[in-house]
């Protein structure tokens, strides 16, 4: 069920994409992809290493009142989060040179997180309790939704952008409304908590996450608003199509250190059955990521033919640089949760500021003469400074863990 929900989505998400670049044009595309790459810069606030502490504080309470006391002091806090980062983000904009057409995309797009991110502290719940199906139904759905609304939009309505980012808003709703119907089933009571002496405990819990979330944001996302004002709209078109098919490659790894987080978690106190684990994991990753590599290598011409058509021809480039950082970014999500198990966050954010600050400053530097060649080749050596460092680390806490 969970692989065919994650084939339905990425199959959704590709008929998506391929409409909206033939739509849209390699201009369009490129305002699409600047608004939505600013947007999740700043939704970063609004997930604020949440999800990992409500996974963690589930595991260690028991009865139904606890666990609704909980999820209402996570999602108060979630929910003031959300609306204190569209405000940031929208009065951030107006510094930068944005058309009106981005700055106000920016403001209707900010929304999506309402609805995304109250979602994903719900799918929280059935994470811990190993029930993948659940989430990945509401998820599947969500992303139907938005795939079927966009394309009424642009057969039917012939709408403009600022409409066609709406659908994204209708998706996101649908996935929280779903996924909002399987947890009532559960007879957990939630309801908001205004109490910022609650919520104390919770933010000094997330805080680290959330800055190591925050500097993950800015090497992984911060290319394409630094592309969008020095090189302008159509560069972050090319380069975002580009990324964009890196992402569908990496959302194996994600879905996979998502469901083995919490395993690895229960684990962590029987040292022979987590090492197995870890290692099965590594294997695996490895495998897939040395996959991947080689099918976007080849298959590269076609899927860029499929989705973006002639006009992005220049696209193939970014991706197949992009393509060689996969087996890092593969094994570093893996390294980055065992660490966050052994509760060495601190460690994580240095090398996460380090990153962040090698990433902007090679794009700076490069970015005004070689465009997305720039921020592709930087991608690829900043995310595999980011593997080196926490393979490194994480190999040095199993030794000293378990001497």
């Amino acid at each position: 069920i969970q692989a065919i929900g994650r084939g339905i989505s990425l199959i959704s998400s590709f008929i998506l994409v391929s409409f909206l670049t033939r739509y849209l044009g390699l201009q369009g595309y490129g305002e699409y992809i600047t608004i939505f790459a600013y947007v999740g810069f700043f939704a970063i606030m609004a997930e604020f290493g949440l999800d990992q502490v409500l996974v963690k504080e589930l595991a260690l309470v028991k009865t139904k009142p606890q666990i609704s006391r909980l999820f209402s002091e996570v999602l108060s806090l979630r929910l003031s989060l959300v609306f204190a980062s569209i405000i940031l983000a929208v009065l951030i904009c107006l510094i930068f040179p944005y058309s009106s057409t981005v700055r106000w995309g920016i403001l209707v797009a900010s929304f999506t997180s309402l609805f995304l991110y109250s979602a994903t502290t719900l799918m929280s719940y059935f994470q811990v309790k190993l029930n993948f199906v659940y989430p990945v139904l509401a998820d599947t759905i969500g992303k139907l939704a938005t795939l079927i609304i966009s394309l009424i939009l642009i057969f039917i309505v012939r709408s403009s952008l600022l409409i066609l980012i709406g659908a994204s808003i209708f998706g996101s709703a649908t996935a929280l409304l779903t996924i909002w119907l399987l947890f009532a089933k559960e007879n957990i009571n939630i309801s908001f908590i205004l109490a910022p002496s609650r919520w104390k405990r919770i933010f000094y819990l997330a805080l680290p996450l959330f800055l190591i979330s925050f500097l993950n944001q800015v090497f992984f996302r911060i290319d394409m608003p630094l592309l969008s004002l020095i090189s302008g709209v159509k560069a972050v078109g090319i380069y975002g199509l580009a990324f964009r098919i890196y992402e569908y490659a990496a959302m194996p790894a994600s879905f996979f250190t998502a469901a083995i987080f919490p395993v690895l978690a229960t684990q962590i106190k029987n040292r022979l059955v987590f090492q197995r684990t870890f290692k099965k994991s590594l294997i695996l990753l490895t495998i897939f990521g040395l996959a991947f590599t080689l099918v976007i290598n080849l298959l590269g011409p076609f899927l860029i033919s499929l989705l973006g058509g002639s006009e992005f021809v220049k696209s193939l480039a970014p991706l197949r640089i992009l393509s060689l950082s996969l087996v890092f970014l593969y094994l570093s999500g893996l390294f980055m949760i065992t660490l966050i198990i052994l509760e060495k966050q601190k460690q994580l954010f240095y090398i996460y500021a380090a990153a962040s600050i090698l990433n902007i400053v090679l794009n700076l530097l490069f970015i005004p003469k070689f465009s997305y060649l720039a921020t592709s080749y930087t991608s690829m050596i900043t995310q595999l400074v980011i593997f080196s460092c926490v393979g490194i680390l994480t190999l040095k806490n199993f030794i000293n863990s378990w001497r």
